[in-house]
């Protein structure tokens, strides 16, 4: 599957924060919550800011899965799941989790975008390292502007630093 989001795992582990209480300064606090939130959910560090985006995002969320289950994407749900799989010749399929944030729709839509774009070419295509990294760095910007544009630069910044990972993982064993 293309884009599943998280390199190492698209499963939430729910591993206790161990948040620090102390005051020393607001600087240690910023760092404390974006480090809890990367440990609480690696792979859609949005959905425990702003929990599941068919209920933070009702009318974007719907306009999405409507727009593209219209277009002939085989919408799928599955927990702990967010991936595009592409088919070649025609729209593939969306695997998601149905309490994902919207980030991790919009970055899995991005997908789909750019496989629509590119004509559906099918995994070959896909499973090439420059088209892969391509795709996700555009995902990936997606989903950081959306985080941006919501105030959460430490999201934003878990997001670019997500998409770091999943390159060098991409670029170690897709070659």
């Amino acid at each position: 599957m293309l884009g599943v989001k998280g390199a190492s795992s698209t499963k939430t582990t729910g591993v206790s924060s161990g948040k620090s209480t102390s005051s020393s300064s607001s600087s240690n606090k910023v760092k404390s919550e974006y480090a809890d939130v990367f440990r609480k959910n690696p792979a859609d560090p949005l959905k425990e800011i702003l929990g599941p985006g068919k209920q933070s995002h009702y009318k974007e969320w719907n306009k999405i899965i409507n727009e593209i289950e219209s277009q002939g994407v085989e919408i799928v749900y599955k927990d702990g799941v967010m991936a595009y799989s592409p088919s070649s010749g025609k729209p593939g399929q969306l695997v998601i989790d149905e309490n994902s944030s919207i980030g991790a729709l919009i970055h899995e839509y991005t997908h789909y975008l750019d496989d629509k774009k590119q004509g559906f070419p099918g995994m070959s295509y896909h499973f090439q390292t420059k088209n892969r990294v391509k795709m996700e760095l555009n995902a990936y910007m997606r989903e950081v502007e959306f985080a941006e544009k919501i105030g959460r630069r430490d999201i934003a910044n878990m997001l670019f630093e997500n998409y770091i990972q999943e390159r060098s993982l991409l670029t170690n064993h897709l070659k």
